[in-house]
């Protein structure tokens, strides 16, 4: 923690405490935006149901790296195993099943 970052595979490098983005992360960022935005013209408008109630699933704070290559962090030890990114995907496509939001807002 606190350490420069660095990771080539991903496009990102980091010097002097800031993290910067490389040239593959910045175009990917702009395509995503753009499809976001035209999603959003093309969807319809957000509307509460029968019962006056509106959904929202907030995910915060996912750090997605290299897929099945890269480890978690922060988890028991016997969970450091099988952990990798898959298992976020994983959990995330649960709580859309479980939850059913009007929408959700990746933060």
């Amino acid at each position: 923690r606190g350490r420069e970052l660095r990771s080539r595979s991903s496009g990102w490098e980091g010097g002097k405490g800031e993290v910067a983005m490389g040239k593959v992360g910045l175009l990917f960022r702009r395509a995503a935006l753009l499809c976001c935005f035209w999603w959003l013209s093309a969807a319809s408008a957000l509307r509460f149901s029968k019962k006056g109630e509106f959904k929202i699933l907030q995910v915060a704070d996912m750090h997605y790296a290299d897929g099945k290559t890269t480890a978690c962090l922060d988890v028991l030890p016997e969970q450091v195993a099988g952990c990798s990114d898959l298992n976020t995907t994983a959990f995330i496509q649960r709580m859309i099943r479980a939850e059913k939001p009007d929408l959700i807002v990746f933060t």
